[in-house]
């Protein structure tokens, strides 16, 4: 009987022994996951010190696309996301564009297709395109039902832009306008 004891006992010790270092462990995808939140914490903590509307400021913005200021910028504040809304009056016969610029988390970056898909889903009549010279990766959304054409540009470790505008043109000019500030 003493046997067994002793046998239920190194048992147990084993067992218990065995489960303590399993959890003082951490496996790799939550030591991935962890350095992942690290990173997307440093971008978001980067962002929110951004006020997008000082860094391209309404007269620049319009002075790029050729153009004149309608009203004042609007900056939008979210914490990890900022964002600037713009209302131009455009070169050429058209006199309002919408424009707006805004800062994300890389974690909230989309591809082409998942945001082709998003739009679908809503019923908006959208193509896509691959650009290339922006940043890490770039797209354009051309949406026919909102009129406008969306840039999404990947910046690796830093956070990612899109930038919206009537034109096609435009869009490109004010991509271009933000990332020479920004990098």
């Amino acid at each position: 009987m003493k046997q067994i004891n002793i046998i239920v006992a190194l048992s147990l010790f084993i067992i218990i022994a065995c489960s303590n270092n399993k959890s003082e462990q951490k496996p790799e995808n939550e030591n991935k996951n962890i350095e992942n939140t690290t990173q997307q914490n440093k971008q978001s903590a980067g962002i929110s010190k951004i006020n997008v509307c000082e860094l391209i400021p309404a007269d620049l913005l319009a002075e790029k696309i050729g153009g004149k200021v309608l009203k004042p910028s609007q900056h939008s504040d979210y914490g990890s996301t900022q964002g600037c809304e713009y209302e131009i009056d455009p070169a050429g016969p058209d006199n309002y564009e919408y424009c707006a610029v805004w800062l994300y988390p890389t974690s909230l970056y989309e591809d082409s297709q998942s945001a082709l898909e998003t739009a679908k889903g809503l019923n908006q009549k959208v193509t896509t395109e691959q650009l290339t010279g922006y940043g890490d990766e770039s797209y354009v959304i051309h949406n026919a039902t909102e009129e406008q054409s969306i840039i999404h540009v990947l910046l690796k470790n830093k956070f990612y832009v899109e930038v919206k505008a009537e034109k096609f043109a435009d869009a490109k000019k004010i991509t271009e306008l933000v990332l020479s500030k920004i990098k």
